[in-house]
């Protein structure tokens, strides 16, 4: 069964809890796309063991990230083999640019377990007579066939500068593309959510387009073929570990139909109320009409039932709010998809 909805995200905490509080349904409609981080196998193994062996389950791992500074393949392929046997249905991500052992490693799991891959392909190779030689040759390579291969054309950061060259280019590659009858299925996926909040004012409520909606609008316009939806939800597309070192600030995250209403708190050690910041939020969020109601999803019920507490009482952390964040957003896509 095709998944509709390929959220990409990073393996941390926030992220994969964000996941586990998703309905059997929920879960069932999505195939995340999990970008293993240095020093996460252990906590990948173990929250995907707990949440994610269910019937016709899939989800991708993509270790890029790692695999830029460790070519030591010998951890990921216990992962994914664990994985496995754990009745988790993981589909190894390859980028046109992956170097032979990582290659010859999804080779053998492909072949063992009869299992889909995923190319993913940047704008560093979104040129069609690039990317369609490339994958001919991976998929030589692999000894395997075009049937077993999701392709996942990943347009990054979009914003109002970039939207309409992202999405011609997306729409000229994916007609361009070779064989696109044969494949499993074909993604496209980018990002709008701003690299850290700064540039929006403090202690604000404010909502930002999401630019990704009418990237993938103009897609299905112009393409007479299934094409399935993935984004970044509620994080910026690109990875940047010291961004990720400073302390953040009280902040929620809400996603709507059109937007990303956002509301702008302070570093809490510089706010009397702290992290109770996020109650007060709560509290404006469960007010507006883009709040859909408690019982629209698990994150809903969960800020109404923090809108109901004292400033004074336990508010969560950011990580609380990173799995709230996440879980709303990823919802409310499937509501919409």
């Amino acid at each position: 069964m095709h998944k509709k909805y390929f959220p990409i995200l990073k393996a941390k905490a926030g992220e994969l809890k964000a996941i586990e509080t998703l309905k059997p349904n929920e879960k069932n409609s999505l195939s995340p796309v999990i970008e293993l981080l240095p020093d996460s196998y252990d906590s990948v193994l173990t929250r995907l063991t707990a949440s994610w062996p269910f019937n016709n389950n899939q989800i991708l791992i993509d270790p890029a990230i790692i695999l830029e500074t460790d070519s030591d393949t010998t951890e990921l392929e216990e992962l994914y083999t664990r994985l496995q046997e754990q009745n988790v249905n993981a589909i190894p991500v390859l980028r046109l640019n992956s170097d032979e052992d990582y290659i010859s490693l999804v080779k053998d799991y492909i072949n063992e377990y009869k299992s889909l891959f995923c190319i993913r392909i940047t704008n560093d190779y979104a040129k069609p007579r690039t990317f369609n030689a490339l994958i001919a040759s991976m998929i030589e390579d692999l000894q395997t066939s075009y049937d077993r291969c999701i392709i996942l054309f990943d347009l990054a950061h979009s914003n109002d500068d970039n939207y309409q060259h992202l999405s011609n280019s997306a729409i000229a590659n994916i007609k361009a593309l070779k064989s696109i009858e044969s494949f499993y299925q074909i993604v496209t996926a980018s990002g709008s959510f701003p690299k850290d909040l700064s540039q929006i004012p403090a202690k604000s409520e404010i909502q930002l387009e999401r630019i990704e909606a009418l990237i993938w609008n103009q897609i299905n316009e112009e393409i007479d073929y299934p094409i399935f939806y993935g984004d970044y939800g509620i994080k910026h597309p690109i990875y940047d570990p010291e961004v990720m070192q400073f302390p953040s600030t009280a902040s929620i995250k809400y996603t709507t139909k059109n937007s990303y209403y956002i509301f702008r708190g302070i570093k809490p050690k510089d706010h009397p109320d702290g992290n109770g910041q996020y109650i007060l939020h709560c509290k404006s969020l469960v007010t507006k009409p883009e709040y859909d109601s408690p019982t629209f999803s698990w994150a809903d019920n969960e800020i109404n039932t923090y809108a109901l507490k004292a400033v004074t009482d336990k508010p969560g952390n950011a990580e609380t709010w990173v799995r709230i964040g996440h879980s709303r957003h990823i919802s409310k896509l499937l509501t919409l998809l």
